[in-house]
């Protein structure tokens, strides 16, 4: 597996923000993420005092991040390792993925996100190209795990602004899953008993003297 990632981080003194720009992740012949995000709070006093520094980082705000994924194949050869395991044709399991979409989704609760998230991964899944999520807030929110736990499910895609989309790449390549056979254990070697060894300097057991 070939990796290939990097990123810009900057802070900014003038509206205390840090940026996190340019990230990149691609994997060869996998797949390619990229994402960018904005946060403010950090202040100049807070990089200098290294006691209060973890707890300044813990409430950052969110003002506005992206995430996007772009399949290069990963996606196929998912999908025709699992048709394979369920006796069926990669055509088929997509669109029976595709089916069950609107059922996964529904745990989320808010209907306009779900009609938009159902429709996003209809594409990303029958033709994978690009899927983007994005997150813009009305208000900045706290990024601390345990700001989240105020909110169900239902708000979340509105409190965190959430958009996402995709687009649809070429008519996807039929990929000829063959699952690898394991290998086969190899017997440990067992080493030889040493040959005694012979001569006039050879060392044998001493014999016992009788008292």
């Amino acid at each position: 597996m070939n990796a290939d990632y990097g990123f810009r981080l900057a802070w900014h003194e003038a509206d205390k923000t840090v940026t996190l720009t340019d990230f990149r992740l691609a994997l060869a012949n996998m797949g390619t993420v990229t994402g960018e995000a904005t946060l403010s709070g950090l202040s100049r006093d807070a990089l200098l005092n290294v006691d209060s520094l973890r707890d300044a980082l813990a409430n950052l705000k969110l003002q506005k991040s992206r995430i996007s994924v772009e399949d290069l194949s990963l996606l196929n050869r998912w999908i025709a390792q699992q048709a394979y395991e369920q006796k069926l044709s990669p055509a088929d399991f997509r669109k029976q993925l595709v089916a069950s979409i609107p059922q996964m989704v529904s745990l989320i609760g808010n209907d306009a996100f779900q009609k938009k998230l159902t429709a996003a991964l209809t594409t990303y899944i029958t033709r994978p190209g690009t899927l983007t999520l994005t997150a813009t807030p009305p208000d900045p929110i706290a990024v601390g795990d345990s700001y989240f736990l105020a909110f169900l499910p239902v708000m979340i895609p509105d409190v965190l602004g959430l958009d996402v989309a995709a687009v649809a790449g070429p008519e996807p390549t039929p990929y000829a899953y063959t699952p690898r056979a394991a290998p086969k254990p190899t017997a440990p070697a067992i080493a030889a008993p040493a040959a005694p060894a012979v001569g006039p300097n050879a060392k044998g057991p001493v014999p016992l003297k009788k008292p």
